[in-house]
């Protein structure tokens, strides 16, 4: 008797949140999910690291605010793309709102450049290594 309302809950449960009973779909279907969920951890994480990722290229020398701005609208076209990737769903109004706080932190890491970025020489006051 137990065994029967163990698996009849079992198969109640996996029904009432839309998995296939069958286990071996079930397992497929859980190892997507948990990939799927991975992948958004690490675009999510990379996403925010990116105004400390500008901060250190820009203290290198390697970026300037002036570059990402010129870039921009490239900058804004793969922000896109990369949120039309990351949309669960294919309406415009979820992948705006995937795009829209990694265009903010793009804006962030062009402000950071600015305050970081190397201060331009002004006209005769060059440094000689000599």
């Amino acid at each position: 008797m137990s065994r029967f309302f163990i698996a009849y809950m079992g198969s109640l449960m996996l029904r009432s949140i839309g998995i296939a009973v069958i286990a071996g779909i079930c397992s497929w279907r859980i190892r997507n999910v948990a990939i799927r969920h991975a992948v958004w951890v690490m675009v999510l994480a990379a996403m925010v690291l990116m105004p400390a990722i500008v901060f250190f290229l820009a203290k290198m020398g390697l970026v300037t605010a002036r570059f990402l701005l010129v870039n921009f609208k490239y900058a804004f076209l793969l922000i896109f793309i990369a949120a039309a990737v990351i949309t669960p769903s294919g309406d415009a109004a979820t992948q705006a709102l995937f795009a829209a706080p990694m265009v903010g932190l793009y804006l962030i890491g062009i402000i950071i450049a600015w305050v970081v970025g190397p201060v331009a020489r002004r006209g005769g006051d060059e440094v000689s290594l000599e």
